[in-house]
């Protein structure tokens, strides 16, 4: 078993590192800066300088490692590694870089982690917006418009029956994904909106659709 640490160096992260190497368990101890100093009983972490912020070199560590679980324990200002690196001096908290870190940095990590992406199919966002424009007075002004929950993965698996013989794969790169896993009972409520497409309904549709546009 292959855990993912990040912010492996800090506080809490240096003593979970510890109890997971004793427990038999390999650690990639994730973090933006080396350990200051020695740390007894760390010795078989393989240790990883990387930014949560650069998702690309997150998802390519954790694939590297053929990496089973991630701990997120990164954030912004903890303790004295926040002042040595210069991302906080005493009494200078910058709430900018707190909520790039704390909040962007987190949804980064859950998103190399191979979470649930909440997928909706462009003819349901449509719908959606057609269904707003016939509410006259509606209760609230704003909506999440939310589909289907499932990982990249999910997707390649649904293309590959679609067409099989097909070649697709997950690489690393592109712009994170936000947010996901959003409630939509508010525009099932108000709207009467709710996705009218399974995950391999819209695959199939848009599939349907490309062979339209090819043969025209």
């Amino acid at each position: 078993m292959t855990y993912l640490i990040t912010g492996a160096h800090g506080f809490i992260g240096t003593h979970l590192t510890r109890e997971c190497l004793q427990a038999g368990i390999r650690v990639i101890a994730y973090d933006l800066v080396r350990p200051r100093w020695p740390e007894p009983g760390l010795e078989g972490a393989v240790v990883v300088e990387g930014d949560i912020l650069e998702p690309t070199r997150l998802i390519e560590t954790m694939q590297a490692h053929k990496v089973q679980v991630v701990i997120h324990l990164v954030a912004y200002g903890a303790g004295d590694v926040g002042r040595e690196i210069g991302l906080v001096k005493a009494g200078d908290y910058n709430p900018l870089k707190g909520a790039e870190v704390n909040v962007l940095g987190a949804l980064t990590v859950f998103e190399a982690a191979d979470v649930l992406w909440d997928m909706v199919y462009v003819k349901d966002a449509a719908h959606a917006f057609f269904l707003a424009a016939q509410v006259k007075t509606p209760e609230h002004r704003i909506f999440n418009v939310t589909g289907h929950t499932a990982r990249p993965k999910d997707m390649v698996e649904v293309v590959k029956r679609l067409v099989p013989g097909v070649h697709v794969e997950v690489v690393p790169g592109g712009e994170p994904v936000y947010p996901y896993g959003l409630p939509g009972k508010r525009a099932d409520r108000e709207l009467g909106f709710r996705p009218r497409y399974s995950l391999e309904e819209a695959a199939q549709d848009y599939l349907e659709d490309l062979r339209n546009r090819m043969k025209a």
